[in-house]
């Protein structure tokens, strides 16, 4: 039985129970259906599951083998009445503790997850579905121009410190690089201001690792594009990888593309958390939208453009991309 369950038993026939139940904390009582109920019969669960009928204010009846809803007079109020000819239990509980549990979406974004269960992955075919989760993505301004100047051997071993260097400051945030392709990189964070701490990071020290290579043609410095977002996605297993799809991922990446280089563009679902934000306290921000390809609505987004105190400016917007 569930920790710190409250169980009602539906009593005998044409039996009724009355209760108003009002949820601590964050729970809130429309949301039984997805949080806090069991039906401990497998016909009274399908019906429930499917429908998604436990509502606040609403007469819960069982008549046959059928749970049927109906309006309830009070505020916050569970109904219950028993037609049947068997006895049913009902179950709600306070599931609070969940948002402290850890859930497969939170262990797969996990950096150590990473590292010692590499081997770990879901079947080919299958996904996951992940809640929330925030993606960086970084790409090397004028690369092409890189192997042109350089030589693909010099460019290469460019490129090869660059990950490195990019790697090092996603670790020390708490966040792992999901995969390269080319020069460009794909992060994930499970946190918002781990992102954007990591993206600040790699802007900030570009100028020490151009410098700590030297003079001479193969220290040409490097410039990066940075785009960050949050939202839902789901995981799937490609090349023997974890990896991460959907329009949050898409929109990431495109937001990467809104970059011009030495600064990073972190999407409004970012910015407005609130540690996200103190973590750009001191940075002078503009506003933008912009209409990225592929995306059907608008995105609203921050250019971060550098260390000064910051200042928010009305944006414009961007057509295409």
């Amino acid at each position: 039985m569930p920790a710190r369950a409250t169980i009602f038993r539906w009593l005998a026939r044409h039996q009724e129970f009355r209760r108003s139940y009002t949820i601590a904390r964050q729970c809130q009582i429309e949301h039984l259906m997805d949080e806090m109920l069991e039906i401990v019969d497998d016909s009274s669960r399908d019906y429930v599951e499917k429908t998604g009928a436990i509502k606040a204010r609403r007469w819960m009846l069982a008549r046959g083998s059928d749970i049927l809803v109906e309006g309830a007079s009070g505020r916050d109020e569970l109904a219950i009445r028993n037609e049947s000819d068997r006895p049913l239990v009902f179950v709600v509980e306070d599931r609070n503790w969940a948002q402290d549990a850890l859930t497969g979406e939170r262990v797969i974004a996990m950096p150590a997850f990473r590292r010692l269960c590499p081997e770990q992955l879901l079947r080919p075919g299958d996904n996951a579905e992940i809640g929330w989760i925030a993606i960086m993505f970084t790409d090397l301004k004028g690369s092409t121009e890189l192997y042109g100047a350089l030589g693909d051997a010099t460019a290469y071993n460019l490129v090869r410190d660059h990950f490195a260097f990019l790697s090092d400051r996603v670790q020390r945030n708490h966040g792992f690089v999901v995969k390269t392709v080319g020069d460009a990189v794909m992060a994930a964070f499970s946190r918002p201001d781990d992102a954007v701490c990591a993206a600040l990071a790699i802007q900030d020290d570009v100028a020490s690792f151009n410098s700590a290579r030297g003079g001479g043609k193969s220290a040409t410095p490097i410039v990066l594009k940075l785009g960050l977002h949050a939202g839902s996605c789901i995981a799937v297993t490609t090349g023997d990888v974890l990896d991460y799809f959907g329009e949050t991922v898409n929109i990431a990446a495109r937001l990467e593309h809104q970059c011009g280089g030495g600064e990073v563009i972190v999407s409004e679902a970012v910015a407005n958390d609130a540690a996200a934000g103190a973590a750009l306290e001191h940075r002078t921000l503009l506003e933008e939208t912009a209409t990225l390809r592929g995306v059907s609505a608008p995105v609203r987004f921050v250019r971060v453009e550098g260390l000064r105190r910051a200042t928010r400016a009305k944006g414009r917007h961007n057509d295409g991309m």
